[in-house]
C-alpha cells in the first residue's frame, strides 16, 4: 500500500516509548538527510564536545590531527557511526561493534595525551547533547522541537546507548539523568560552567567551521557558511573557543531563513521512504570507492589551503613554532 504523505509522524504515534524508543529514534533522525544537512549537524555540535580544555589536546595534536589532515573523512567518520547506531539501536551488534571501536580508539588517543578521555561528565554531556540535539536545533530555526514521545524516547535511547561507552580506563560510564526533564537540566548546567578560555579548541573550531564551508559553498560564500554554523552554537562555545560570532540581528536573519527553508522543503515534498542509511549500505562497490576517493581528493586539498589559510607551518612542526589564533578570532570574515 502506498504510504501517506506525513507517514512518519503517524507512525510515531502509534509506537509506546517506553519499548519503542528504537524505532521512534531512527524515525525521528534518520530521514530526510543530506550529505549537506549532515556536515552542518557536525559543525553544530562537535564544539560544544571539547569546550573542556582537555577534549581539543587529542584533536588539533600540535596541529597535526585528523581534524585538519583528514578533515572531510572525519566528518564521514562520525556520521557512519552515528547513522549505524541511529539506525539499528543500542541494541544491535553492529552498533556494539561499532561503540567498541570508539572505546578503543579513545584509550589509544589517551596514551598520548593522558586524562583526555577520564572525565565522566564529559561523556555524560555529550551523550545527552546528543539525546537533545535535534530538539534544540529545531527550537533555534524556528522549528517544531520533540513530542513528548520523542522526548521519552530520545532519554531510553541514549541512555541504553550509555551502557556502551567506557572512559580511558575502561570503566562504564555512569550518572545518565534518569528522565528527559534531568537531562536537559544537566546540559544546561554543564554549557553554562565558567570554563576557560580554550586555545587548542579555537584551532579545532577553525579547522571544524573552514571544513563546512570549503566542503558545500564557493569560495566568496565561506563567511557565509562560517556565520550559519556559529549562529547555532551556544555561547558558552563562543566564549570558550575565542569566537566572535555574528550580530544578533544577523544571526536571527540566518537562522530564520534556515528554518524556513526547512519547512518549505518539509510542506511540499512527502515524507521519505528511505532513510540515509539504508541508502548508503545501497551503494555498489564502485559507488563507495568514488565517494571515499573524492574525500581523499577534497581533504588534501583542504589541508593545503587551512595552513596557507591561517600561516600555520607544513605538517609535523613543533607546536611551539604554529602561529597563534588571537584570543578573539572572528568566525565569519
Amino acid at each position: 500500500m502506498k504510504q501517506p504523505r506525513r507517514w512518519i509522524a503517524q507512525r510515531i504515534e502509534q509506537l509506546d516509548p517506553e519499548t519503542d524508543y528504537v524505532e521512534i529514534w531512527r524515525l525521528t533522525s534518520t530521514y530526510g538527510l543530506t550529505d549537506f544537512a549532515l556536515n552542518l549537524v557536525y559543525t553544530h555540535l562537535f564544539p560544544h564536545f571539547y569546550v573542556p580544555r582537555h577534549g581539543a589536546k587529542p584533536l588539533w595534536h600540535n596541529g597535526d590531527g585528523k581534524v585538519l589532515e583528514r578533515a572531510t573523512q572525519r566528518v564521514e567518520d562520525t556520521v557512519r557511526n552515528n547513522l549505524l547506531w541511529w539506525h539499528y539501536g543500542p541494541h544491535h551488534p553492529r552498533t556494539q561493534k561499532s561503540v567498541e571501536g570508539i572505546n578503543k580508539l579513545h584509550a589509544f588517543h589517551a596514551k598520548r595525551h593522558p586524562g583526555s578521555f577520564a572525565h565522566m561528565d564529559d561523556y555524560v554531556y555529550t551523550l545527552c547533547f546528543s539525546a537533545a540535539a535535534l530538539h534544540r536545533f529545531n527550537l533555534k530555526l524556528g522549528l517544531p522541537g520533540y513530542t513528548e514521545k520523542q522526548k521519552i524516547a530520545a532519554h531510553r535511547f541514549w541512555f541504553e546507548m550509555s551502557k556502551l561507552f567506557t572512559d580511558e580506563h575502561g570503566n562504564t560510564i555512569m550518572d545518565m539523568p534518569e528522565d528527559w526533564d534531568s537531562l536537559m537540566a544537566f546540559v544546561d548546567e554543564f554549557e553554562n560552567r565558567p570554563w576557560p578560555e580554550n586555545e587548542e579548541g579555537r584551532w579545532v573550531t577553525l579547522a571544524v567551521l573552514d571544513q563546512f564551508a570549503y566542503r558545500n559553498f564557493p569560495r566568496p560564500l565561506h563567511g557565509l557558511a562560517r556565520a550559519l554554523a556559529t549562529s547555532t552554537m551556544h555561547p558558552t562555545t563562543w566564549r570558550v573557543h575565542g569566537m566572535t560570532p555574528p550580530p544578533a540581528l544577523v544571526r536571527a536573519l540566518l537562522l530564520k531563513t534556515a528554518g524556513l527553508g526547512l519547512r518549505v522543503q518539509q510542506t511540499l515534498l512527502p515524507d521519505p521512504t528511505t532513510n540515509y542509511q539504508e541508502a548508503m549500505e545501497a551503494q555498489t562497490r564502485q559507488e563507495r570507492r568514488d565517494r571515499s576517493d573524492g574525500i581523499r581528493r577534497l581533504d588534501e586539498d583542504f589541508s593545503t589551503y587551512f595552513r596557507k589559510r591561517h600561516g600555520l607551518p607544513p605538517r609535523g612542526a613543533s607546536a611551539e613554532t604554529a602561529a597563534q589564533v588571537p584570543a578573539e578570532t572572528s568566525f565569519t570574515a
